[in-house]
């Protein structure tokens, strides 16, 4: 990992590292929303730093294909605005704790972190998904991008 140089000059390979930890931390704590949040901003911001997905209509195409990113971005920027309610975003319906109903207290409720979706994101996952679940579909995705783009500079 870098040695956060001036102003946190991190890899995209580092933050793929960042997120391989804030997963652990997901795994170990599937109820907390800190570790989710942390995964969550890092995996959609990630896409900013690549250089292929710089510009934002390429970086809206690559959302648009990939049904976890929207979701991901969704929760990324509802989450830094304090509401994933956001009329522009189409993926996300609601983000809860639990497998209870919505009236149903959730003190009684031990189970992970969900997301109930709408639009494309439900066709393509289903009407729920677990953070987890919706983390590990993330970290496929950066790994088969990070390793095409490390082949893409091998061939350059």
């Amino acid at each position: 990992m870098s040695d956060f140089g001036p102003l946190f000059q991190l890899s995209l390979n580092d933050l793929y590292e960042k997120l391989k930890h804030d997963l652990e931390r997901m795994k170990s704590n599937p109820t907390s929303a800190f570790p989710a949040f942390d995964f969550f901003v890092t995996a959609y911001h990630m896409l900013e730093w690549h250089p292929g997905y710089r510009k934002s209509v390429v970086r809206n195409e690559v959302v648009a294909a990939y049904p976890e990113l929207a979701v991901c971005e969704h929760i990324a920027t509802g989450a830094k605005h304090y509401c994933v309610r956001d009329p522009e975003k189409k993926s996300v319906e609601r983000t809860y704790i639990g497998s209870f109903s919505f009236e149903f207290s959730e003190e009684f409720d031990t189970v992970p972190l969900r997301i109930r979706l709408k639009g494309d994101a439900e066709r393509a996952l289903g009407s729920h998904i677990e953070a987890l679940d919706l983390a590990t579909l993330l970290m496929r995705f950066w790994r088969d991008e990070l390793t095409s783009y490390a082949s893409d500079l091998a061939e350059l």
